[in-house]
């Protein structure tokens, strides 16, 4: 795994706030579900930070509640980011790290996720969408 940014050699953390804008859903911890181009940028895809995972990463673990719709907007947010990495120009300054956003980097830790009832149908549905986009399916036990 490659190194993330550190100070006097202790990792840094980055915590986020989720639901920044009282107008829209906000179930990814990227981006809000709705927004215009002239909505403010603290609500639009955290570009920044998504750029920071992939760039610094060789996995990154997605986990947590609810399956059905925090989980699954943010790696659907993941991975709508790694797609506009594709075809990229070369005089576009992305294109530097540009090898970097790939998809079968994201690890869906399955066992670690819970569904809201009614939802099955639907996160079943997802996850074959997501295997074919290159995201790897995993277990808890499969990390130890």
């Amino acid at each position: 795994m490659k190194e993330n940014k550190k100070i006097n050699g202790t990792a840094l953390v980055e915590y986020l706030t989720k639901g920044q804008s009282p107008f829209t859903e906000f179930y990814s911890i990227f981006e809000a579900r709705y927004y215009k181009e002239s909505d403010d940028a603290k609500i639009k895809l955290n570009t920044d930070l998504l750029d920071r995972l992939f760039i610094y990463n060789d996995k990154i673990f997605v986990c947590g509640e609810a399956l059905s719709h925090c989980v699954a907007d943010s790696i659907d947010s993941m991975i709508k980011h790694c797609k506009s990495f594709e075809n990229i120009p070369q005089n576009d300054h992305r294109s530097t790290y540009a090898f970097e956003m790939k998809i079968d980097k994201i690890h869906l830790i399955l066992d670690c996720c819970s569904t809201i009832p009614g939802f099955e149908t639907k996160v079943e549905t997802k996850i074959e969408e997501w295997k074919q986009a290159g995201v790897k399916i995993v277990n808890s036990k499969d990390l130890l």
